[in-house]
């Protein structure tokens, strides 16, 4: 549509920030589904086997449980925003600039949760490839 390309586009950017907002949110929306559901699919060891077995049949049994946690938490996470948004300027009667630096802030730890976790996933792949290439 119009509006969207316009928004896209930065011809409303700064005048009108829902509109960034909704632009990125949208954008993100893609490769977090992808992500969330790529580690979703898989098959994770339960506590009691990874404990009983000292090998690591896949990389993903390297991928500590605090790690997936973080992983989802800091995806899931954002979901919130865009809805947040409009209803804080709303309902609140927070300063627009309070707001921005609210949602701002929850951005950051979400994406920061995102980095670490991610890290961690493609640290414990090129471990275990490294392993795998010795064997």
């Amino acid at each position: 549509s119009y509006m969207a390309a316009a928004c896209f586009l930065g011809y409303i950017s700064f005048k009108r920030p829902a509109c960034d907002i909704f632009i990125a949110g949208i954008t993100q929306f893609p490769s977090t589904f992808y992500c969330l559901i790529a580690l979703g699919l898989r098959k994770w060891p339960s506590l009691s086997s990874s404990r009983a077995k000292k090998t690591k049949d896949s990389p993903i049994d390297l991928v500590r449980l605090s790690y997936r946690i973080m992983f989802y938490i800091g995806f899931i996470g954002n979901a919130p925003l865009l809805p947040m948004y409009p209803l804080l300027v709303q309902y609140s009667g927070m300063s627009l600039a309070g707001i921005n630096t609210l949602l701002h802030s929850w951005l950051m730890v979400m994406w920061g949760m995102q980095g670490i976790s991610l890290i961690h996933l493609c640290k414990a792949m090129s471990s275990y490839e490294l392993k795998t290439s010795k064997d």
